[in-house]
């Protein structure tokens, strides 16, 4: 099939601790590390990073960290903004506004709930655009 490629399914490995971490970085050599929801992570991620990209400084590994930088009420969430500024290069995503279909950076709250973390899908959380996005109540 022109046009496609065949793409390699890899493995994820969980990972809690700095030294459950470092532990599957001896046993695997990766030249590619991936976080995801980076946000969650504790600062340890953060300092962990940093270690990984001044050990790696011949450019041999790849760190790529994905989260979302704000909360629904709009502030800097967990370690996003110390791994932003970590980052050789950052790219932004948008999501598409569930009311008005512009480009969404917020994440609107639906309800009254007022954690900054709580685990849900669309039964919680909304994308929205500057304009549709109103914060919740404070916490």
């Amino acid at each position: 099939m022109a046009g496609f490629q065949k793409f390699t399914s890899l493995p994820a490995f969980p990972v809690s601790t700095a030294a459950e971490a470092r532990r599957l970085i001896d046993l695997r050599t990766p030249n590619v590390i991936g976080v995801d929801e980076a946000q969650f992570f504790g600062d340890w991620m953060a300092d962990l990073v940093t270690e990984l990209l001044e050990r790696s400084a011949g450019g041999d590994l790849t760190i790529i960290a994905a989260g979302l930088d704000m909360d629904a009420w709009r502030r800097p969430f967990g370690i996003m903004p110390k791994l932003l500024s970590l980052a050789d290069e950052v790219k932004k995503e948008t999501a598409i506004c569930f009311q008005c279909s512009k480009p969404a950076i917020f994440s609107q709250k639906l309800g009254d709930s007022q954690k900054q973390i709580e685990v849900g899908d669309a039964d919680i959380y909304e994308a929205h655009c500057r304009l549709c996005h109103t914060l919740p109540k404070t916490n």
